[in-house]
């Protein structure tokens, strides 16, 4: 499996390294290029910006998110213009579930200002699943549907 991930810091750094431990393909981009180059050296493929990153990446695209819930919703529609449909962007963002910036909701490439919920993806949308996990329930297995809920 080939993914991008787009958050080098220590969580998103650790996740890479498992990642290529286990023998997947990884395309890394941090705005922090020392980050990318340690990663290089262990056997990550670097991007330089994230057209790169996105250039390098086989379709049907897989583009992980590990960054603060901030930034998190402009990053990803930043991303979703780059990417075509049956793309997908993995948000790790660091929210209180039921808040999380993405909530699974398909990300139409040309939005301005957030994206849509619970619509039903047409062909020029990307897909954005988020994880998390909760200590009062199990961790749900990532999918493309409505994330978060119950």
């Amino acid at each position: 499996m080939q993914i991008g991930m787009v958050g080098l810091g220590r969580m998103g750094a650790n996740m890479v390294r498992r990642l290529l431990k286990q023998g997947h393909d990884c395309v890394v981009f941090d705005v922090n290029l020392d980050n990318v180059a340690a990663l290089v050296k262990e056997g990550a493929v670097g991007a330089t910006s994230p057209d790169d990153l996105v250039a390098k990446l086989s379709p049907p695209r897989a583009v992980w998110l590990m960054l603060p819930a901030a930034i998190t919703p402009k990053i990803a529609r930043d991303f979703a213009a780059r990417l075509q449909a049956g793309d997908a962007i993995i948000s790790a963002a660091f929210a209180n579930p039921p808040r999380h910036p993405l909530r699974a909701a398909p990300l139409a490439p040309t939005s301005s200002t957030s994206p849509r919920r619970h619509s039903k993806p047409t062909s020029s949308t990307s897909r954005a699943v988020c994880l998390w996990r909760s200590s009062k329930r199990p961790a749900p297995s990532p999918s493309l549907g409505r994330c978060g809920a119950g």
